[in-house]
């Protein structure tokens, strides 16, 4: 089978299956272990978004976000202080196994943050993949 026929059924089966990537999807249980494990957990408003790619198919999102209120902190976070949180976003034809990707926020997005704190990077980051951001209600 030559290459092309073989790019060919990748992409046919790409759209005919879009779920595939759910298989390896994060159960429920362990989606609210990994949120009530978030060291660091944040009401929000994302007041700046800065975007730099990493590689082709992925790209650093630092959200800037003011802290309404405090719901745990670890670090000392106070309401009203501003803190920068590490996210990402992938783009792939083919859809791929693992965590789901986190959802890509707009300035102005009020809600809760679940996030760790990265000693090598000095800032935030998302502690429970794509379901590290709930949106208010």
């Amino acid at each position: 089978m030559s290459t092309h026929h073989r790019t060919a059924i990748i992409a046919l089966l790409a759209v005919l299956f879009p779920t595939f990537a759910a298989r390896s999807a994060i159960s429920p249980d362990n989606v609210k272990r990994m949120k009530d494990n978030a060291k660091e957990v944040f009401v929000i408003e994302v007041t700046k978004i800065d975007v730099a790619s990493k590689n082709l198919n992925t790209v650093e999102i630092i959200y800037t976000m003011k802290i309404i209120e405090v719901i745990r902190s670890g670090e000392g976070v106070k309401a009203g202080q501003t803190i920068k949180v590490e996210s990402y976003d992938r783009f792939s034809i083919i859809p791929e196994a693992g965590p789901k990707i986190p959802e890509r926020l707009k300035v102005g997005w009020k809600g809760t943050a679940y996030t760790r704190y990265d000693e090598k990077t000095k800032r935030f980051a998302i502690a429970v993949y794509g379901h590290s951001f709930e949106p208010a209600e």
